[in-house]
């Protein structure tokens, strides 16, 4: 499979987790719904395939920091 393929499918699964996630709220009429949780699981999947992969010729780029300002960033 090729790296790019991947990367779509990791896009997608995210997203489509995120909306099952979603509708789960809509239906027990919670506030945040399918399109809120899609996008914030969308979001949140492409900054991580983008501070893993995106600058892989950056000296001394720590990925996890990217993955530390996801998470504190979806908790405010």
């Amino acid at each position: 499979m090729s790296q790019t393929l991947e990367l779509i499918l990791r896009l997608l699964l995210a997203g489509a987790l995120g909306a099952l996630i979603g509708f789960e709220r809509e239906i027990r009429a919670k506030e945040a719904g399918v399109r809120t949780h899609f996008l914030v699981a969308l979001a949140s999947a492409l900054f991580m395939l983008v501070s893993q992969y995106g600058f892989s010729g950056a000296e001394r780029f720590d990925s996890a920091r990217v993955a530390a300002q996801v998470v504190s960033g979806i908790g405010f």
